[in-house]
């Protein structure tokens, strides 16, 4: 896995393919085609990967801040130990966290002016649309941070 896409080659080239889990037998579009690579879209998914489970997180696929939610949880970490191993050129320890879901103690938000005020949100997957989300399911339950930022939306600057 590349950044939570899998990878394959083809006749020589690497295709990245956007929330596929390793071992998944899936039908493929090509999207887009760069000189060195190719990005593909499932169309099909013919037999799931052991791995894959069901995103609990409305705002999969189309939010751009969690890449491995199809993911059983170990797979989402051994996933995470290679991207690390691969940064670092070392192996290291992951822990893993006390729950798989509401770890998250800290989110960055992106605004975006529209009129006289701003809209927040996360980065989409396309990497220039915002998403403005109600719920993270990796965010910890304990903090009205949602509630609050409704209120922050509407300050005018």
């Amino acid at each position: 896995m590349f950044g939570g896409s899998g990878l394959m080659r083809h006749q020589g080239c690497v295709i990245f393919v956007p929330f596929s889990a390793p071992g998944d037998e899936v039908s493929l579009k090509i999207t887009q085609e760069k000189k060195n690579f190719k990005i593909a879209q499932i169309e099909k998914i013919l037999h799931p990967s052991p791995d894959r489970v069901s995103p609990p997180c409305p705002h999969f696929e189309s939010c751009g801040g969690c890449q491995l939610q199809h993911l059983s949880y170990e797979a989402q970490l051994k996933a995470k130990r290679s991207f690390v191993a691969e940064a670092l050129g070392k192996e290291i320890e992951i822990v893993p966290a006390p729950s798989p879901w509401h770890y998250r103690s800290h989110l960055r938000f992106n605004l975006r002016k529209e009129g006289k005020g701003f809209h927040y949100g996360f980065i989409a997957t396309d990497n220039a649309s915002l998403i403005e989300i109600q719920e993270c399911p990796l965010f910890s339950p304990e903090t009205s941070l949602f509630s609050s930022l409704k209120t922050l939306s509407l300050i005018h600057i």
